[in-house]
């Protein structure tokens, strides 16, 4: 994620080098072929959030044309504060918004281990799931912890059942 992609380098004004790896997958059952990218974004460049961002949306574009995607990730920022989140969703689907049952309970995903906080908006969202053609059934933030009471990460999951819409002939 920088101004040479194609080059592991640090961009912008971020504090570490990042990256997005993408794959091409098939589902048997449906005979969609369909894409996923993964990424997690500077924690503290704001600028290198806005520009990764831009960054992903054209390597979408390029590679995965009409096919149905996903794009998944840590961004570190939360939606009413980034450019960030505008590049995305001018762009793709932010599937917590398009989901067919709407999402309920708690949408913040970063906890960092905080153990004690069972307040609604105690955590902010800054992982995502955005798609393009993809039928989002269901949205959640998974809050699970483990036996003696500690969480697993400092990230609650997301997930998602979806449908991939079949690619144009």
């Amino acid at each position: 994620m920088s101004e040479t992609p194609d080059v592991m380098s640090k961009g912008w004004d971020a504090a570490f080098r990042r990256m997005c790896v993408w794959t091409k997958l098939y589902d048997q059952q449906t005979k969609v072929a369909f894409f996923v990218f993964c990424t997690h974004f500077d924690h503290m460049g704001i600028k290198a959030r806005a520009e990764s961002a831009k960054l992903v949306v054209a390597k979408v574009k390029t590679i995965v044309g009409n096919s149905p995607v996903l794009v998944v990730g840590d961004l570190n920022s939360t939606p009413d504060s980034q450019e960030m989140y505008k590049t995305f969703t001018e762009n793709l689907a932010d599937s917590r918004k398009v989901s067919v049952i709407p999402p309920k309970g708690y949408l913040g995903t970063f906890n960092g281990y905080e153990m004690s906080s069972d307040s609604i908006s105690a955590f902010q969202l800054i992982d995502y799931i955005f798609c393009q053609k993809v039928k989002v059934l269901s949205y959640k933030v998974l809050r699970d912890k483990y036996s003696e009471g500690s969480y697993p990460s400092d990230h609650f999951p997301v997930m998602i059942e979806c449908e991939m819409k079949r690619n144009n002939p």
